[in-house]
Formats: C-alpha cells, sequence, structure tokens
C-alpha cells in the first residue's frame, strides 16, 4: 500500500492499528506548541482522538482514548491568510468534522480557553453546526435551495430552558432529513421532542414536512400538530434570521395551513431583520405571503426597496417568483416591475417552462407597465421550445397573452395545431386549464370550432361525476371561477347553442353550489347562459334567490350583467330588480359607465320594473357623460327611458336629440328606427330632429328589419298628427312599413279573456262579432271596435304594465304612446288592464257589471 493511500483510505471500525503506530502519533500529538499551552492535556489529547460521534457527545464525561477512527472522507482545511498549516493540524483536519472557527483573540489578554467539562449550556446553543451535519446547508446533497447564513443572534433573546443538548439536535436532525424520513415521521418526532427543540430544528421540522407532504396536502392542513409547530415558531420567532424565517413562510405556504398569526409574527420580525434577508430569502417570503393571501403592504413596499439594488442579482425563477408574488398581492412598485422587466428581457433565455409561465401570468396582472416587448420576446422564446412545454403550462402562457390582449396569432395556431395533432393531450387536462384555455381564444376571437368541440367533450367528461357533489368535496380546479369562465367563453366566441350538453352539465353543477359563487361569478354565469338563449330556469330562480344578500359587493359591470341576463331570458324576479335598483343608487358615482348604464337601464325596462326614483337619478349621473356613449348605448338609453314612461326630463331628452345629430353618421339602421320611435313615443314635437333622422334612414331603407319598419310606422303616425302640413321622409314605405307593424302585432292576453270578453260583450248586444279582433286603425288593432261611433274597447296584456312593489301596475311608455294617437285619430277608447279582468274570475254577473262600467266611460251613444 502506498503511502498517499495510507492517508487518503479512511480506518474501518474493525481495522486495527499497529501499536508503534499508534505510539508514534500519540507522542506527536503530546509535542504541543507554545502557542497552545494554555490548553488543558486532556483538551489537547481529546480533541483528536473522538470519533465524530464523541465529537458532539453529551458534556461533562472524559473520553479515553480511541483506537478506531471513523470513516468520514477527508476534506480539505481552509487556510488563514498569512498562516500555513502544520502537518498536525492537517491531520486533524482529516480526521475530524471541520468545527466553527473562532474568533481571533488576542493572545495576551484573551483568558484562558474552557475545557469541554466547563462549557455553559450556552455556549453550547450559540455553536454552529458544521457544514457538514446542516441540514440546510448548500453543499449537503439534494438540497442546493439555501445557502450557508449567518450565525443567529442570541443577544437578549430568551432561551428554551427544555433545549436538549447538541448530540440530541444533531440527531434529530439526521432523523428529520433522512432519505427514508416521511412527514408522519417529521411530525411524529416534533409531537415526541418538540418541546426541546432548538430554533433551527423547528424550521427544519416546518421545511420537511411541508417538502415530504407536497402541496396542498389535505392530511397536513388537518393535522393539529402542524397548528403547534407553526405556535411553536411564533412563540420564538425572535430566534430566527431572514434564512429561517423565510423557510418556515415557504412551509405553511407550500403545505396550504392556514396559520395567519404566525406571517403576521413573521412579519413584523422580518421587518426588523431585513438586512438578514438575501436573494432567495426576499424571493420566499414575497412568494409564501401572496400564495397564503396574507395581506403584508409594509413588509412587501420594503423588500420592493431592499430587492431593487439586488436585481441583477437575481435569477429567472426569483425574478418570475417575484413578480407573480406582487401581482398577486396587488401591491404598486413601478421601479421594482420595470427592473425586473428589463432584467428579464438580458436573462429571456435562461428562463425555463414554468419560469416563463410565472413570469407571464405575473406581468399579465401588472398595469400601469409597458410590456410588449417582453411578451414578444418570450413568444419567440416559447415558439423554439414548443416541444419542451407542457400543455398546462401552454394553457396558462395563452391565458397571459388574451388578458393583456398582446397579439400573437402565430403561437395561438401553433398551439392549437399541436392540440389537433395529438388529441389525447387535452383529455390529460383538468377543468381549470379548460377553461383557461377557452378563455384565451375567445377573449382574442380567434374561433377554431374542432378545438372548442374537444374542450367541451373534455370537460363534460371531468364534470360529469361532480354533478351531484359540493365543491367542497371536488377537486380543487372545480371551483365557481373556472366553470364560469368555461361557459364565458362558449358564450363570446358564439358557439353556447352547440354546446348544449356543457351548459346544462355547468348548470347543475353550479346549482348545487350555488352559494359558493362569488358576485363576479354569479353575474357573468347569467350572462353567459342568457347571451346562449340556454334555457335554465331553475339556475336562474336558484341564483335570484342567492343573490340579493350579497348585491352591495356587486361591481356595477356585474349589477349590469346580472339584470341584462334575467331581463333577457324574461325571468320573473321582481324582488331581485328592486334590490339591484337600491344598490345601484349609491354606486352611481363610482364606477357607472356609458356601457353599463345603457345595458342596466335597457334591462329595466325590457323586465318591464318600475323604478322611477332610480331612473331619476340616473339620468342626472349620466347627463354629464351623454357625449362619451356610443350610438347603440345612447339608443339603448333613450329607449329605456321613453318605455318606462319617463318623459318629463325636456332637459334630459333634449341633451340626448343634440349628441344624437353631431353622432347621426355613426348611426346603424335599427339604431335610427329605435331612436325616431323613442321620441316619437314621449311626443316629441322638433320637426327639424325627425327630418334630420328620417333623411339619414332613407339612405338604409332596403337594411331595416321587420322590428325596425314596425317602429317607424308609429313614427310615421306621429309625424302625420303632430306635422300634418309635412311630406313623411318615408312615404314611399307607408304600406311596407304598415304591413310590418300588423305582423308584429301579437295577442298580449290570452285566447280565454278574449273569448270571455267577447261573450260578454255580445250579451250585452255591444259592437259586431265580425268585427271583433280584425279591425285596424292605420295598422293599430282594435279588439272590440265600433267604427261607426269610433269607440273602441282593447284588452290591456301584461307587456303595457310596470311591475312596481307590492305587485302594483303601472302603465308603460308604449301603451300611452298607442292610447295618445288613437285619440289623435279621432278614437275613445275604454281600456282593460288584464289583471283587473282576471281578478273577476268566472263570475258572469260581475264581469258583465264591470264592462257596463267601462262603457259608461265612453260616449253616451257607444253606451245605448
Amino acid at each position: 500500500m502506498s503511502s498517499e493511500e495510507k492517508i487518503r483510505r479512511p480506518f474501518s471500525r474493525s481495522e486495527s492499528v499497529p501499536d508503534e503506530q499508534l505510539k508514534t502519533r500519540h507522542q506527536s500529538r503530546s509535542r504541543s506548541p507554545a502557542r497552545n499551552s494554555n490548553r488543558s492535556p486532556i483538551r489537547e489529547g481529546r480533541s483528536h482522538s473522538r470519533s465524530p460521534r464523541d465529537h458532539f457527545s453529551a458534556r461533562g464525561k472524559a473520553r479515553t482514548f480511541s483506537r478506531s477512527i471513523s470513516p468520514i472522507p477527508r476534506q480539505e482545511p481552509r487556510r488563514e491568510r498569512g498562516r500555513s498549516l502544520s502537518p498536525r493540524r492537517r491531520r486533524s483536519y482529516s480526521r475530524s468534522p471541520p468545527r466553527r472557527r473562532e474568533r481571533k483573540r488576542s493572545r495576551s489578554h484573551s483568558p484562558p480557553r474552557r475545557s469541554h467539562r466547563s462549557r455553559s449550556p450556552l455556549d453550547d446553543r450559540r455553536s454552529r453546526y458544521s457544514r457538514y451535519d446542516d441540514p440546510n446547508s448548500s453543499k449537503r446533497k439534494g438540497n442546493n435551495q439555501y445557502k450557508e447564513s449567518s450565525p443567529i443572534q442570541t443577544k437578549n433573546i430568551p432561551r428554551n430552558p427544555n433545549e436538549a443538548s447538541r448530540q440530541e439536535q444533531c440527531d434529530w436532525t439526521r432523523e428529520m432529513t433522512a432519505p427514508s424520513a416521511t412527514y408522519e415521521s417529521v411530525l411524529a418526532l416534533f409531537d415526541a421532542q418538540g418541546h426541546r427543540f432548538e430554533s433551527r430544528n423547528l424550521s427544519t421540522c416546518a421545511h420537511r414536512a411541508a417538502k415530504y407532504g407536497g402541496k396542498h396536502n389535505i392530511y397536513l392542513q388537518k393535522d393539529d400538530r402542524m397548528r403547534r409547530l407553526a405556535d411553536a415558531c411564533r412563540e420564538r420567532v425572535k430566534e430566527f434570521d431572514g434564512r429561517g424565517l423565510s423557510i418556515i413562510l415557504w412551509a405553511f405556504a407550500t403545505a396550504g395551513v392556514e396559520v395567519p398569526a404566525l406571517f403576521h409574527a413573521i412579519e413584523s420580525e422580518a421587518l426588523l431583520k431585513m438586512n438578514t434577508f438575501e436573494v432567495v430569502e426576499l424571493t420566499n417570503t414575497v412568494w409564501s405571503f401572496a400564495l397564503a393571501r396574507i395581506d403584508a403592504p409594509a413588509l412587501f413596499r420594503l423588500i420592493a426597496q431592499v430587492a431593487l439594488p439586488k436585481i441583477k442579482n437575481f435569477g429567472s425563477q426569483n425574478l418570475a417568483n417575484f413578480i407573480w408574488a406582487y401581482s398577486m398581492v396587488k401591491i404598486d412598485a413601478p421601479l421594482l416591475f420595470e427592473a425586473i422587466k428589463d432584467e428579464s428581457l438580458k436573462k429571456i433565455n435562461e428562463f425555463g417552462t414554468q419560469t416563463i409561465e410565472n413570469l407571464l401570468c405575473g406581468f399579465a396582472h401588472i398595469h400601469n407597465i409597458d410590456i410588449t416587448e417582453l411578451f414578444n420576446a418570450c413568444e419567440k422564446v416559447i415558439l423554439n421550445k414548443l416541444s419542451e412545454f407542457k400543455l398546462i403550462q401552454l394553457c396558462g402562457i395563452l391565458s397571459s397573452f388574451a388578458t393583456v390582449r398582446v397579439q400573437a396569432s402565430n403561437l395561438f395556431h401553433q398551439i392549437a395545431q399541436s392540440i389537433q395533432q395529438n388529441p389525447k393531450r387535452i383529455q390529460g387536462l383538468n377543468v381549470k386549464p379548460l377553461a383557461s384555455l377557452a378563455y384565451a381564444f375567445a377573449s382574442m376571437q380567434i374561433s377554431i370550432p374542432s378545438l372548442f368541440k374537444s374542450i367541451a367533450q373534455t370537460a363534460i367528461e371531468k364534470l360529469k361525476d361532480t354533478v351531484p357533489q359540493k365543491f367542497v368535496n371536488a377537486p380543487k380546479s372545480y371551483t365557481p371561477q373556472n366553470l364560469t369562465s368555461l361557459a364565458w367563453a362558449f358564450a363570446a366566441i358564439g358557439m353556447g347553442q352547440d354546446a348544449n350538453a356543457l351548459f346544462h352539465t355547468i348548470g347543475q353543477v353550479a346549482q348545487n353550489n350555488i352559494n359558493q359563487f362569488s358576485p363576479q361569478d354569479l353575474a357573468n354565469l347569467s350572462w353567459a347562459f342568457a347571451a346562449c338563449n340556454i334555457k335554465a330556469p331553475e339556475l336562474f330562480q336558484t341564483i335570484a334567490q342567492a343573490a340579493p344578500t350579497m348585491l352591495s359587493d356587486f361591481s356595477p359591470q356585474n349589477l349590469a350583467n346580472i339584470a341584462w341576463a334575467f331581463a333577457s331570458m324574461n325571468i320573473d324576479a321582481v324582488i331581485l330588480f328592486h334590490e339591484i335598483a337600491q344598490v345601484s343608487i349609491s354606486k352611481l358615482d363610482t364606477g357607472f359607465k356609458p356601457q353599463v348604464f345603457s345595458n342596466i337601464a335597457w334591462a329595466f325596462a325590457s323586465a318591464g320594473i318600475d323604478a322611477s326614483i332610480f331612473f331619476s337619478k340616473m339620468a342626472d349621473t349620466a347627463l354629464p357623460m351623454l357625449a362619451d356613449f356610443t350610438p347603440q348605448s345612447l339608443t339603448s338609453l333613450a329607449w329605456a327611458f321613453a318605455t318606462l314612461g319617463f318623459d318629463s326630463s325636456f332637459h334630459f331628452f333634449s341633451a340626448i336629440a343634440n349628441v344624437t345629430l353631431t353622432k347621426l353618421d355613426d348611426f346603424l339602421p335599427p339604431h335610427l328606427a329605435k331612436m325616431c320611435w323613442t321620441f316619437a313615443c314621449i311626443a316629441w314635437s322638433q320637426f327639424d330632429f325627425f327630418n334630420s333622422l328620417l333623411v339619414a334612414a332613407v339612405a338604409h331603407q332596403d337594411k331595416f328589419d321587420d322590428t325596425a319598419l314596425a317602429e317607424l310606422h308609429l313614427v310615421s303616425i306621429h309625424f302625420q298628427v303632430e306635422f300634418p302640413d309635412q311630406v313623411f321622409p318615408l312615404a314611399q314605405m307607408k304600406e311596407r312599413l304598415q304591413l310590418a307593424y300588423q305582423a308584429l302585432q301579437n295577442a298580449d292576453q290570452s285566447e280565454k279573456v278574449q273569448d270571455n270578453v267577447a261573450t260578454a260583450l255580445i250579451k250585452m248586444k255591444w259592437g259586431s262579432l265580425n268585427d271583433f279582433n280584425k279591425y285596424f286603425v292605420q295598422g293599430i288593432k282594435l279588439q272590440f271596435p265600433k267604427p261607426d261611433t269610433k269607440t273602441a274597447i282593447i284588452i290591456d296584456g301584461p307587456i303595457y304594465f310596470l311591475k312596481g312593489k307590492e305587485n302594483s301596475h303601472i302603465e308603460n311608455g308604449p301603451l300611452r304612446f298607442k292610447l295618445r294617437l288613437l285619440e289623435k285619430l279621432g278614437w275613445t277608447i275604454g281600456h282593460i288592464p288584464y289583471y283587473e279582468w282576471e281578478s273577476l274570475g268566472e263570475d258572469t254577473a260581475q264581469q258583465a257589471s264591470y264592462l257596463q262600467k267601462k262603457l259608461q266611460t265612453l260616449s253616451p251613444i257607444a253606451s245605448e
């Protein structure tokens, strides 16, 4: 055996050592240099004779020279500046683990060094693990996430009197970091010995439990030992430095254990020890607070200031996690965001697949910063590495591009093509990435029917087993937001009718979990079903019952969306609408935009809800911003006010007329017809206004649909009676307008009501059966006319009345408009509200008495 092998090869415990060699070694160790004359013989002899386990053994026991040498790998010693190591010290490094380097002291004034027997408990606690034994050291295999930090400061910090010895602490550390350790073994050790742990082992215990348990482990979240571990960390929070604090935060955030008290305690301590935080600790801290959804604005602002000078030291993962965390907590730090963007552009080729997704997701929710260049750079990298990305990562990336509206059509089509080439890839997605994928394509208006068909089929398969369950028993991707996003995407892309089965499944799941939906989820889900015209009365009734209790949390846009949905689906929800009106009054000055005004006004008018106070305040609020309305929103707003009979505000309608004339060239044919009908309905008498609109309509006379033609017919009658000396600009279309109006006049009452009234009038010998329901006055149908005396009885159905509180009924604008036109044409009308007739029941005597009173309101000739 060569001399080099003798030095490098460690002895085993069973290997014997020649007596002469031992004697030589012992004599060489006994010749201590003068500089070590203060050391005791026992200390000097033992310092090189103990095994690694003896090196950390309990205090106070003298050990004899051991003939066995531990199989510790040989480590090269650190050389102090300006000094070389003697052969004796070199041998010492080769046989025992390196000990903490002592601070250099002045030999002339330093007291004699204590022997191992006289070490105090405080000295034992202050000593640090060697780099070999440190479980969190960057040199330890399999845990290079953290780098070694400075010793924990113990000055003025109360210590745990039950804290175990160094030997036991190291044994516990090895047990928790052993390859065979599990989260159960780690927590069992804490349960048995946690009260004797030092602070370092507390952080190691939390870290290992979270790491072994996995992200959001439901067992850890329900384990009471994790909460007791959190309490122990909180009680001794002052003993941790930046590294230990960040490890604890990371552990509890990763495990998904909600311990806000611990997070706030660490927040207060971190504000005082920010100088001990390096890049990794800063990143883990903000990431953990964001993942745990704990508000810490002061800490995030301080970290933004501390991180800015260190931004060049950030790696790709640090950059991505930092921007993601700040986007989640919605803390504005523009200087930091700009620095992260610039540094990311420099290191864009270093980003991996997951870090690119996190980076884009973070910047997608950052406002007031131009990120087009960064997204374009990321698009190039993604296209070059497209085969390396998982489909679930691509779904998140596309969602980020759609959120910021950065055009990347090539990327979208490449991903869609890769999915179509391998359809099995999409079958592995759960509901959340499916919703993100559909949302991205719908937001960018990229319609690929085959892709959406695959998304719908996969989503149905994933959801069908969840229909009878509650969300608490379903996977975490089955959230109200994901269901809503999925429905919204199909509605926005115009493919709702092709996904009836998907909407039916979503409706069933939502109906069973309606109390877990947020205000925005309820509004968007209602809108999606209404936009696709999916009949789901039970779902809408469930929403109508659940929504009133949370309306105060609705945004103005959400209020408009849910009102629009119920009105479009013709769902009777009077209580919900009146609650919406009350809440909207308090929010008129905050967040109501032109589109919101027009949508919510249209909804109330279409549903026939009397909300005079709300509309009066709405008119005052919308008046200064009428110039910002588009032609469509301006038309909807004016039509709604006229339909609800709000015709007394001359100033408001005059302002609408002026804005209409300034934007006349931008009006489409349906908007021109509806605006003409609106001002005719409120009896507007300014000829120039009507003439301008009707002349503009002449150019589009071939583009009007039946509804627009019917509205223009009533406008022509109004024009005739208000401006008899003027020529109607659409006179050549008059016959066509009248036919369209007659065709669209649906019976607004049941045949049973009409037959009952006809039978009663015939018994009273009033009118002719041949004229009943067949007589028109310039296109306006009269159910029971008497042409010789120009008198008539008409039945006013539900569409002519507004629904007020306490089941009150108020005549709406269209009914007043029709009665006014008939009166101008010389007819005397007696009208029968449908609800009054229904209240009479089947009693013919009461019906005859009621009709007699109605006939007396007509002329004396008519009542004979």
